[in-house]
């Protein structure tokens, strides 16, 4: 008992000894200095895009207050406190709705802070849109189809593509997507997802609206009662045909399917983040598994029967359009480059965006 109550009072005195330790430096420590010359070096990166976060470097920045604040273009005032971040030495800020060559300034105290002799400004290039991985398709031929799928695979035909064209590495994400379109339809919100659940002609709303965003000619004209016609000559964002998507879209039969696909034995049946797994030979990822992808064709069961060899493009007439590529909540037999798809109300359909040289 003795000993118990020894013990008890040394870690009693040992919790005393500890407070006057920390009390005597919390007194003797020296407050932050505030009081230096303020400068601004620069910032992490002078390319940007719209609603990205930059980072701007300097010492004695103060802190959030009414008369410190950021100034894009000679106009547009954001106040310290509306920025994410503002300290002694960094300032982290998201990027308005601005596009192409624009500048800032940092004001401090009231007073513009110069980043060199006589220079206030900081000079930024601001693209529209978050910058996407694109690969060039060169002309060629394949054969189209499969022995081993689905009757509508039927019969296996020789397709030539006689023009190179330009297509997205991955699947486009639901940050570029909401961007551009000011809205967002995945069931599950996240910036690094592919955009699914949209209909056919969203993704064709979106193809023109992205290319008017790049200066690119639409390659859609859409009526007032929703008819599409393509204008094939023209140079801006499009979704690719049937036989497009599967020429780049093709790779190793050989290949493990678990490192190129998510499909329902790994996905959880869950879409995930563009780009995970290993790129086709193309280098394209995600062109089978994660989210299906939509083309321009309307979707013929016997269209192969009838299709031109050189630059096919669908049915002149149908009720729904093709989709390839099959998705996370589809099983391994589904997971296949020649795999059609035609479901008009399946949620887990994104885009591929292809266009002309």
């Amino acid at each position: 008992m003795k000993n118990i109550n020894h013990i008890i009072k040394l870690k009693f005195h040992f919790f005393i000894y500890s407070i006057f330790i920390l009390f005597i430096s919390c007194s003797e420590s020296l407050p932050i200095d505030t009081t230096g010359e303020t400068k601004i070096y620069n910032i992490d990166n002078n390319n940007t895009f719209y609603s990205d976060t930059i980072l701007i470097y300097g010492e004695y920045l103060g802190q959030p207050d009414s008369s410190n604040y950021v100034v894009f273009n000679d106009t547009l005032k954001i106040l310290s406190f509306d920025c994410i971040q503002w300290t002694e030495s960094k300032i982290s800020i998201r990027i308005p709705k601005l596009s192409g060559e624009a500048t800032l300034y940092v004001v401090i105290n009231n007073k513009k802070i110069e980043v060199a002799p006589k220079t206030y400004y900081i000079n930024l290039n601001i693209s529209p849109l978050p910058p996407f991985k694109i690969v060039k398709i060169d002309a060629g031929s394949f054969n189209m189809g499969s022995n081993f799928g689905f009757l509508d695979e039927l019969p296996i035909h020789n397709v030539n593509i006689n023009h190179s064209f330009l297509v997205s590495t991955t699947e486009i994400s639901q940050r570029i997507y909401s961007l551009t379109m000011d809205t967002n339809t995945a069931l599950v919100i996240d910036d690094d997802l592919p955009i699914y659940n949209i209909s056919w002609l969203e993704a064709i709303k979106f193809c023109n609206r992205i290319s008017e965003f790049y200066n690119l000619k639409p390659a859609y004209i859409i009526t007032q009662d929703d008819y599409v016609a393509w204008d094939t000559l023209a140079n801006g964002w499009r979704l690719p045909t049937e036989a497009e998507w599967e020429f780049c879209a093709q790779m190793d039969p050989t290949a493990n399917i678990n490192e190129y696909a998510w499909y329902s034995s790994n996905s959880g049946l869950t879409p995930k983040p563009c780009g995970l797994l290993k790129p086709n030979n193309n280098g394209l990822y995600d062109c089978i598994g994660n989210v299906a992808e939509w083309c321009w064709d309307y979707y013929d069961a016997n269209y192969y029967n009838i299709s031109p060899t050189i630059n096919p493009k669908g049915s002149l007439t149908g009720t729904t359009r093709v989709n390839r590529g099959s998705c996370c909540i589809d099983g391994k037999a589904n997971i296949r480059v020649q795999k059609r798809n035609s479901q008009s109300t399946n949620t887990f359909i994104g885009i591929r965006l292809v266009r002309n040289i």
